[in-house]
């Protein structure tokens, strides 16, 4: 039924009259939107904390662990001792990625100092984690969301904390704050401004090395915005890569350690046999990882728009999409554990900004100015 007469519409909200509706862009409209994401906000940090307080799937996993084995471990967010020995030590993995352990570590301590339960669930350690997992989420997303030009806010939010909260059966101190910042740079880049972008991908290296994913975003920019000269674009990407060694090589001269234990031990692996069907790959819980991220994928695709006018952002993340399958195989050759969700976090990023992309209700073309930048068409 027509919505342009005043009577019912059956193409928005079924018999209410069109008059009755807040006009788009209307204070009560902007107020009604603010209340919305204050509650998925709300949402989303109550679900950090049930995290880390009842389900406790470290815990879960040491407990049972010891049930069935002889060696007694305890879980990194009980025991300040072991947590410790994972994230502070010289001789850890994780050494490197010292700006995560260092925030959890001592605001735990500075908790410890105000808060004192006998229950391992109300662990400093543990109101650390889930405090800082909150403040990355907030960090990742609250740019994001206030540009409802370029992404569809809550198709962006929701697809997001669902993502991260996923996530979190593992928990690593550096992973949701690298991706906090990660998230931001991407947003940039997606503008084109580089130079927040560069600053927010020096932020990331100092959480994990999953800085260099961004040199991976703007190597993919230059090759799918043609508006460029194309030894503008080559220098962008060039600039982007050596940031991003010059810091990781300063950051191993200070916080030495290898990359991980498989590469330390027998270097990249290029074994076909063991990246593709060695035992470990074929766990029901890799599995179902793996059958989630390509369900990231196909959700992409069935939210992509069959228009024929497409601008440079469409291709940037056609592009990053099809990419996702060789990042897997590159974190395998690398010894990473795919079983793992938060793995490929980095990997799924773009995926999500590209499902909130195609949701948003305005289109750009290539031939306009970034979408913040102006009001016309971008």
């Amino acid at each position: 039924m027509s919505a342009g007469d005043g009577k019912l519409s059956l193409e928005n909200d079924a018999f209410i009259p069109d008059q009755n509706r807040p006009a788009a862009g209307s204070r009560l409209d902007g107020l009604r939107q603010f209340a919305e994401m204050c509650v998925l906000y709300a949402m989303a940090t109550v679900a950090f904390f049930l995290i880390f307080f009842k389900f406790s799937p470290d815990a879960g996993f040491v407990y049972f662990y010891n049930m069935t084995n002889d060696v007694k471990l305890a879980s990194d967010l009980v025991s300040v001792e072991q947590f410790k020995q994972h994230y502070l030590s010289s001789n850890s993995i994780n050494y490197p990625r010292f700006l995560g352990n260092l925030i959890v570590y001592d605001l735990s301590n500075w908790i410890g100092a105000l808060f004192k339960s006998t229950d391992p669930r109300l662990n400093p350690l543990r109101l650390s984690a889930a405090v800082v997992a909150c403040v990355s989420f907030y960090i990742a997303t609250v740019t994001p969301v206030l540009n409802a030009r370029l992404l569809d806010r809550k198709t962006f939010f929701c697809l997001f904390a669902f993502m991260c909260l996923i996530g979190q059966y593992v928990y690593y101190p550096g992973d949701m704050s690298s991706l906090a910042f990660l998230s931001l740079s991407l947003y940039f880049v997606l503008q084109e401004k580089f130079i927040p972008a560069a600053i927010f991908m020096l932020a990331t290296g100092l959480f994990r090395e999953s800085a260099f994913h961004v040199v991976f975003f703007v190597a993919v920019w230059a090759a799918c915005d043609w508006r460029m000269p194309l030894k503008n674009r080559a220098a962008l990407v060039l600039g982007f890569a050596v940031l991003f060694v010059v810091e990781y090589k300063l950051i191993r001269l200070f916080y030495p350690a290898p990359i991980s234990v498989v590469a330390s031990e027998t270097g990249i692996e290029t074994s076909i046999t063991k990246i593709f069907f060695e035992r470990g790959l074929w766990s029901l819980t890799t599995v179902a990882t793996l059958a989630l991220h390509f369900l990231f994928l196909a959700y992409y695709f069935v939210t992509r728009d069959g228009r024929n006018s497409r601008s440079w952002r469409d291709r940037f993340f056609l592009v990053n999409c099809l990419a996702l399958p060789l990042w897997i195989i590159f974190y395998r050759m690398l010894g990473g554990n795919i079983s793992e969700f938060r793995l490929l976090f980095p990997a799924l990023l773009p995926i999500v900004y590209g499902v909130a992309y195609n949701a948003r209700s305005e289109w750009p073309t290539d031939t306009a100015a970034p979408i913040a930048t102006s009001k016309s068409e971008a």
